[in-house]
């Protein structure tokens, strides 16, 4: 019996042993841990001025003696290192509008886009392109057409032409040029609204082209001013144009029916004066559509003016 109780002392003594081998290494490996994470720590500080805590990886939470396996130890935890973040680089901030730009006044993500899609219900949501630039709206929030008069103001009328605040969409604002876009009854927008701009919007395309032929606008006005100087006013500009341009019709028209001798509806004339009304082929016969189209028709097909230009020879069409 006391040969057994000694054999179990001595067992006993043997796992304490063991276990007393085990605990040592168990805080060797802790302070190998510890010396490592705080050695990472220091060679990569922060840079943003706040103190920065030391990183200490923690003690395994449970650990199973096993005599003749190695002791599992957790791995350090991560050190945190800023340098290896990727920051976006920053943009520069959009330039302000122009002082002359009309949309100076209102929020340049407005003007660049409109209103965000989501905050227009789908069947209302509307997208054209104005000069290069997107345009989201929705349509029932279009007002009527502004009231406007140039009469007075002519140089006006050339710079709202082009860039405008009379009308303004989703935050921007719609160059006169563009008003055709939303107001004529194809668009869907306004349905009656364009009859009562039309007239209206088409004199000052009219003025605003001959405008345009010129390289600047003094160049314009030399053209157009009494031999005092003075400067015609709005409605004399539009007679003298609306004199030419009946003149230049009844001349191009004329020579149109000459070169096709009345018949305008041949192969030759390649389907130009052609249209379709109400599912029927038609020829045209208005003075100022012919003359459109022929000129259209001598600008897209070199051979035809080439031969027009031999018939014509020095009679009055030389002119």
């Amino acid at each position: 019996m006391r040969k057994i109780e000694h054999q179990v002392s001595s067992g006993h003594r043997d796992i304490l042993h063991e276990l007393t081998a085990v605990k040592t290494q168990i805080h060797a490996l802790q302070a190998a841990v510890i010396s490592s994470s705080g050695a990472a720590a220091a060679a990569s500080p922060l840079s943003y001025g706040a103190p920065i805590r030391q990183q200490h990886a923690c003690p395994p939470s449970e650990v199973q003696y096993q005599q003749h396996n190695p002791l599992p130890v957790r791995a350090p935890a991560t050190t945190f290192a800023p340098e290896l973040l990727e920051l976006a680089p920053l943009q520069p901030p959009p330039p302000p509008p122009r002082e002359d730009d009309p949309r100076a006044s209102l929020s340049t993500s407005a003007a660049i886009s409109g209103l965000p899609d989501a905050t227009i219900p789908p069947q209302n949501l509307m997208i054209f392109d104005l000069d290069g630039e997107t345009l989201r709206f929705d349509k029932t929030e279009v007002p009527n057409p502004p009231k406007a008069d140039f009469a007075h103001d002519i140089s006006r009328l050339f710079r709202e032409w082009h860039s405008s605040s009379l009308l303004v969409i989703s935050g921007r604002g719609i160059p006169i040029k563009h008003w055709e876009r939303f107001y004529k009854k194809r668009s869907g927008i306004k349905t009656h609204a364009w009859k009562s701009i039309r007239a209206l919007w088409g004199n000052w395309k009219f003025i605003v082209t001959e405008r345009e032929q010129f390289a600047s606008e003094d160049a314009f006005w030399a053209k157009y001013s009494e031999e005092n100087g003075k400067r015609m006013n709005y409605q004399k500009i539009l007679d003298i144009l609306q004199d030419r341009r009946k003149a230049d019709a009844k001349r191009d028209a004329a020579a149109a029916l000459r070169f096709f001798n009345n018949d305008l509806g041949q192969p030759r004339a390649k389907g130009y004066f052609h249209y379709t009304r109400t599912g029927v082929d038609m020829v045209c016969t208005d003075m100022y559509a012919i003359a459109s189209k022929w000129r259209q028709l001598l600008s897209e097909h070199p051979d035809i003016a080439q031969e027009w230009e031999l018939s014509r020879g020095d009679d009055d069409f030389g002119g």
